[in-house]
């Protein structure tokens, strides 16, 4: 089984401007799922074996829209989004946020490192979480903070009680609990 591939996309390329692009690629429509309190708004196409499957997903929470490639044609897909629909993937995100330059730290790019975040540890990434989850600005821990709802990992569970019981900011301490919380509840439900 391969591992989908996630890319943000500007929230400007609409669900029409990806139809194109999909029966460019020779895809058919397949599914819309409309938006509700617990998912985003989804449009899936896929090959006609089903074998490749394109979402478009426009993330309330997160506020970003972003798509997620599965199946055998993936890669490819991927990397004509990237070119023709602008997408972000992980290695620019990390690359670009490593640098830890202050246009790394719009809320955007804070939420874009939840989506892109590998459902498994990673170090890169983990330490991208560390330095906003740390960082001076308060409006930048709260975007962290809801971020690590993408991502899942005990070592972040750790570091948000950190920030849990050392931030000087009450709400800030109260989301980060929350936060940690979650992730605990969700690692401990998985066989």
């Amino acid at each position: 089984m391969t591992v989908p591939i996630r890319l943000v996309i500007e929230s400007s390329y609409s669900i029409w401007e990806v139809s194109c692009f999909a029966a460019d690629h020779s895809l058919i429509f397949h599914t819309y799922v409309p938006v509700s309190e617990d998912s985003p708004e989804e449009v899936i196409w896929s090959t006609r074996d089903g074998q490749t499957r394109l979402h478009r997903l426009e993330d309330q929470f997160a506020g970003i829209v972003y798509l997620l490639l599965d199946g055998a044609g993936a890669k490819a897909l991927a990397a004509s989004a990237v070119e023709k629909l602008d997408g972000l993937d992980t290695q620019t995100l990390a690359h670009a946020m490593s640098s830890h330059d202050s246009a790394a730290l719009s809320a955007p790019a804070i939420a874009a490192l939840g989506v892109l975040a590998p459902r498994t540890f990673d170090l890169v990434f983990f330490d991208l979480f560390r330095w906003v989850l740390h960082h001076p600005d308060e409006e930048i821990r709260r975007a962290a903070i809801k971020a690590t709802a993408y991502a899942p990992w005990p070592e972040l569970a750790t570091e948000l009680q950190r920030l849990a019981s050392e931030d000087e900011v009450d709400d800030i301490r109260t989301l980060a609990g929350h936060a940690a919380s979650l992730i605990q509840s969700q690692t401990a439900a998985e066989p």
